[in-house]
C-alpha cells in the first residue's frame, strides 16, 4: 500500500506543476496581449491609430482605450498645448531696397491631429527627424520647419511694401509693426489650417537688425529724411506765422477803422451838443454868455506865468472896463441877475 500511494503522490505533483506553468504562460501571454491592444490618452493629448500606417480615427479624450495588435493598429500620441517656435533671421528688402533682417515667433497648435500626422509624415524633414527621435518631437521638428518657410516668405511680401520708418522710427505713429503681423497672420492662417492642420494663433516681429555694411547708407538715408521733413515743416511754419501774421494786421486795421468811425460819431455828437448848449446858452442870457466866453478866454491866455502887455482900451479887457448892460433881464430867468463889480484898472502901460 505504501509504494502505490508514492507512486501515485509522484504522478500527481508533475501534473499540477504542468498545470500551474500553463497559467502563467496563459496569462503572461493575454497580459501581453492586453498591454498591446490597450492605450491611454493623457490631458494635453489626443491620440491618432493607424491600421498599416494609415490613419483610421481620432481619441480626443483622456482614458483608456482599445485597438487591434500591433503590427496591424498603431496609437500615436500628439501634443495639443500652445507651442512657440522662432525662425532663424531671415533677410528681406523694405520699400527703399534696404536690407534687412527680422527675427519672428510664431505662436502655434495642432487643430487636426489626424491631419496634421497625415501630412507631415510624408514631409522628409519628418523621415529625416523620425530616424533619431520619436513620433511626437519628429512631427514638431518638421511643423515647425514647414511654419518657417511659410512664414519667411509672407514676411519678404509684407515687408517689402513698407518704409523702414515703418519698423524704425522715433515717431511712435509711423510703427507699423503690428499691421505687418496681422496682415502675415490673416494671409497664412488659412492655408497652414488647410494643408497641415495647424492653428496659427500669433505671429510678432522678436527683433530686427540691420547688415553692417548697409547701417552707413541707412543712417545717411534717414539724416536726409529728417532734414527735410525740417524743411518741410520750418517752410510751413513760415507760411503759417505769415498768415496768421496778415491776418492780425487786417483785425487790428479793421478794429482801428471801426474805433475811428465810432471816435468820429462821438466827437462829432458831442460837438452837436456842444454847439447846442452854446446855442442855448447865448439865447438865454446873450450878455452874460459874452462876459462868460471872454473870462474864459482871460484865463486861458493868461494862466501860469504868462505875461502880456496891452492897451486898457484894447478890446480883450473890454469886459473888464465896461459895466455889463443893465437892462432887464429875459423873460426865463427868474432870480435877478446882479450887476458885476468893476474891476480894478491896471496901471497904463508905459
Amino acid at each position: 500500500m505504501s509504494t502505490e500511494n508514492t507512486v501515485t503522490t509522484s504522478n500527481v505533483t508533475p501534473l499540477r506543476s504542468y498545470i500551474l506553468r500553463i497559467a502563467i504562460g496563459v496569462f503572461l501571454v493575454a497580459l501581453l496581449l492586453a498591454y498591446g491592444m490597450s492605450f491611454q490618452v493623457s490631458e494635453g493629448t489626443q491620440t491618432v491609430v493607424t491600421r498599416f500606417d494609415r490613419p483610421i480615427r481620432t481619441v480626443k479624450d483622456a482614458g483608456l482605450y482599445w485597438k487591434l495588435p500591433w503590427p496591424i493598429e498603431k496609437a500615436h500620441s500628439i501634443d495639443m498645448r500652445k507651442r512657440i517656435f522662432n525662425t532663424p533671421h531671415a533677410s528681406m528688402l523694405t520699400k527703399e531696397q534696404y536690407s534687412i533682417q527680422l527675427l519672428t515667433y510664431v505662436v502655434w497648435k495642432v487643430d487636426d491631429p489626424l491631419l496634421y500626422l497625415e501630412s507631415l509624415s510624408r514631409e522628409d524633414t519628418f523621415r529625416e527627424q523620425s530616424k533619431s527621435m520619436d513620433l511626437n518631437h519628429a512631427l514638431i521638428e518638421s511643423a515647425q520647419k514647414a511654419l518657417e518657410g511659410v512664414v519667411v516668405d509672407s514676411e519678404n511680401r509684407f515687408v517689402g511694401n513698407y518704409s523702414l520708418s515703418s519698423l524704425v522710427s522715433t515717431n511712435e505713429n509711423e510703427i507699423c509693426a503690428e499691421e505687418i503681423e496681422e496682415n502675415i497672420l490673416r494671409e497664412i492662417k488659412g492655408s497652414i489650417r488647410k494643408d497641415y492642420g495647424i492653428d496659427v494663433l500669433q505671429v510678432g516681429i522678436k527683433r530686427m537688425s540691420v547688415p553692417e555694411t548697409n547701417m552707413k547708407t541707412i543712417l545717411d538715408s534717414m539724416r536726409a529724411e529728417r532734414v527735410k521733413l525740417a524743411s518741410e515743416l520750418k517752410a510751413k511754419g513760415d507760411k503759417d506765422a505769415d498768415k496768421i501774421k496778415k491776418d492780425a494786421d487786417l483785425k487790428a486795421e479793421e478794429l482801428q477803422t471801426a474805433g475811428r468811425m465810432e471816435a468820429g460819431k462821438i466827437i462829432g455828437e458831442a460837438e452837436q451838443e456842444a454847439t447846442r448848449i452854446d446855442a442855448k446858452a447865448n439865447s438865454f442870457a446873450p450878455e452874460f454868455y459874452s462876459f462868460w466866453r471872454s473870462m474864459q478866454t482871460l484865463r486861458n491866455t493868461l494862466n501860469g506865468n504868462a505875461t502880456i502887455v496891452l492897451r486898457n482900451d484894447n478890446e480883450f479887457f473890454k469886459m473888464l472896463f465896461e459895466e455889463p448892460n443893465k437892462g432887464e433881464a429875459p423873460a426865463n430867468i427868474t432870480a435877478p441877475v446882479q450887476p458885476v463889480p468893476a474891476p480894478v484898472q491896471p496901471a497904463p502901460a508905459p
